[in-house]
């Protein structure tokens, strides 16, 4: 929007040398130069003292940038000497609604209403879509639903396409929230926000490939605001890391490190955000690389900006709890970014009176006519597909003593057709799909299937709908198997675990939840399923039998590490060669980084930049890179 449009300017200048000044000033607030702006229209109004436009357009600014008590002085002054002005309160209350303070904001919409009541607007599109907002920001998105679906045809623009898809995204109605965004590039196809988000919708969801390409046109339009570049070129890097394609991943964020100088911002804080998203992509993808030279440094800063940043000010949700898992840290820095990021999904899904929309009466009832009533547990996961969760859960499910135990699935991910996710839906009791359904649908079906305890299997991980879990559709919720840190939630009451994992002389209070001991391991697995399988299976006395690659003949020992790589940090590599030296002509076993089966021949960039980073690293400790060997999954 221009700064002319932004003040409701018509054809009101009347001198060659004012259209000169607000064709400059349009430019240079265009161009996110809003001083310069600020200084041409203060020009204005000295050519024309009082001049209404230049008064409105310098609220506009101080808007902009974040300086609202200014701007609302402005417009109080104006209020004063035009009290009935319908669209002035609506700029007020917009102000309120970027200060986050939506009861004020509500008030002025609503004396705006009753001025255009009074001139018998009918037409009320652009009201009702600010209200919406207001609604939205202060995180009532159920109301503001209810207020875009009110707007009429005519103000269905493409920005209230684009701002009703973000309340339907909030909603969980990921469908529908991606047809609107669709809606707002039919209107608008060059519109780089509804496209972004398009694109986030599709790696949030399951087909990570096609977010890129969308990411990838927002980068090649030339008309793309510095900022929304800047947000895609930290989107496709995550993209390509989800993709395992690290080394396209860094070479995107880098450019964003790149771009970073150059960009405009609205305040240091902005500046510093946008530093502290890019950054914890950084870091994290170096650790996938095995880039470890002076990470330790680099985690170190990036802390930092997370202490004073995300704890300190709240709001901002830049890095994950998962991530925390993959640094050493403070036991208590874990659960405190835990805390912080789980209220993000507080309060966002509730009714308009602040409660969820279940309520929990149950009791174990003989539903079959037993002697004795079931227990009801549910499982959720974005993950019942080819994945290692269900490769773990599927013992769960074939060995659940179903006389005393009714099992439920409720899967929200893609459908991959796979045969784990046949046998899944086959084997439990009933299997729910909740891929379509919004977080107050899917809470409403679980809580129709009366279960009594709901295992979340997917915690702060990819995929994850805590969205769903936060609106509490079981009495008993569980933080299980996949995240084995604390969900940090209010909303989640128990984590299964065992003494290895969460020591509870040492753990206990770092976690949120109360903990479940498990008596040996935590991690179910499922070897019947192994044991029955017609192919593929070593006998005890063949897993001493060194293949052909790797024979040497002269009867050294292989040690095997088959994590995947990017789980292999610094401190266990160098463990590695700490035994490789202690035992001459040992070699260490590998999973390939990018060979999937045996005998696949494409290597790619990622593949040799991370075995050269390991064989680097190898070398630097005294062990030829010819003792560190790679073998496909």
């Amino acid at each position: 929007m221009s700064v002319a449009i932004a003040c409701g300017l018509i054809a009101c200048v009347v001198s060659s040398n004012v259209q000169l000044l607000w064709r400059s000033a349009d430019e240079q607030y265009q161009a996110n130069h809003l001083d310069s702006a600020m200084a041409l229209l203060q020009q204005i109004e000295e050519l024309h003292p009082g001049d209404l436009p230049a008064r409105i357009g310098r609220a506009t600014i101080y808007q902009r940038q974040r300086e609202f008590d200014r701007a609302l002085e402005l417009l109080d002054a104006v209020l004063t000497e035009q009290p009935h002005n319908a669209e002035l309160m609506q700029r007020v209350g917009d102000i309120y609604t970027d200060m986050r303070a939506i009861p004020q904001a509500l008030e002025s919409y609503q004396a705006a209403k009753r001025e255009l009541d009074a001139e018998k607007k009918e037409d009320q599109s652009g009201l009702l879509h600010r209200m919406a907002l207001a609604y939205h920001h202060g995180g009532d998105f159920a109301t503001a639903e209810t207020f875009f679906r009110r707007v009429g045809k005519r103000g269905q623009t493409a920005a209230f396409h684009f701002d009703f898809g973000v309340t339907l995204e909030r909603l969980g109605k990921i469908l529908e929230a991606g047809e609107s965004y669709g809606r707002a590039l039919e209107l608008e196809p060059t519109q780089p926000h509804a496209r972004i988000n398009i694109a986030a919708l599709h790696q949030q969801y399951g087909n990570v490939s096609g977010s890129i390409s969308h990411y990838l046109y927002v980068l090649n339009s030339p008309s793309t605001p510095e900022d929304i570049r800047f947000m895609a070129m930290s989107n496709v890097g995550a993209a390509y890391e989800i993709t395992r394609d690290i080394a396209s991943a860094l070479t995107w964020y880098q450019r964003g490190l790149e771009f970073l100088p150059t960009m405009t911002f609205s305040g240091e804080f902005s500046a510093q955000s946008a530093r502290l998203h890019l950054m914890v992509h950084v870091v994290r993808a170096k650790l996938g690389a095995c880039i470890w030279e002076h990470s330790e440094l680099e985690f170190d800063t990036l802390w930092a900006m997370v202490s004073h940043m995300q704890l300190a000010v709240g709001g901002l949700y830049a890095f994950p709890p998962f991530d925390s898992l993959l640094h050493a840290m403070p036991s208590g820095d874990r659960k405190a970014i835990a805390m912080q990021y789980s209220t993000k999904y507080e309060g966002s899904n509730t009714s308009r009176a602040g409660e969820p929309p279940v309520q929990h009466r149950f009791v174990l009832e003989d539903e079959r006519g037993g002697s004795e009533p079931r227990l009801h547990v549910g499982y959720m996961s974005y993950d019942f597909s080819d994945h290692p969760t269900t490769h773990l859960m599927e013992g769960v499910f074939a060995m659940t003593d179903r006389r005393s135990t009714k099992v439920v699935a409720f899967g929200y991910g893609r459908d991959d057709g796979s045969a784990f996710r046949q046998r899944v839906v086959q084997t439990v009791e009933k299997f729910v799909e909740l891929s379509t359904a919004s977080f107050k649908q899917s809470a409403v079906q679980i809580h129709d299937e009366r279960i009594h305890i709901l295992m979340d299997c997917q915690g702060h991980t990819h995929g994850t709908r805590m969205g769903i879990v936060a609106l509490r559709p079981a009495p008993i919720v569980v933080n299980y198997l996949v995240y084995p840190g604390t969900s940090g939630a209010k909303f989640v009451d128990y984590v299964v675990v065992d003494r290895y994992v969460a020591p509870p002389a040492e753990l206990a209070s770092a976690f949120t939840e109360k903990l479940v001991l498990l008596p040996h391991s935590y991690q179910v697995n499922y070897y019947e399923q192994v044991l029955n399988s017609p192919s593929g299976i070593l006998q005890r006395s063949s897993l001493w039998e060194s293949d052909d690659d790797f024979e040497d003949g002269n009867g050294a020992f292989v040690f095997v590490n088959f994590n995947k790589i990017d789980k292999l940090e610094a401190s266990v590599f160098a463990t590695w060669m700490a035994i490789l030296r202690r035992v001459p002509r040992s070699s260490l076993l590998l999973l390939d980084p990018g060979k999937f089966f045996q005998g696949d021949s494409d290597e790619s960039a990622t593949s040799r930049e991370v075995k050269r980073n390991l064989w680097r690293e190898a070398e630097a400790q005294g062990i030829s890179n010819s003792r560190i060997r790679f073998v496909p999954r």
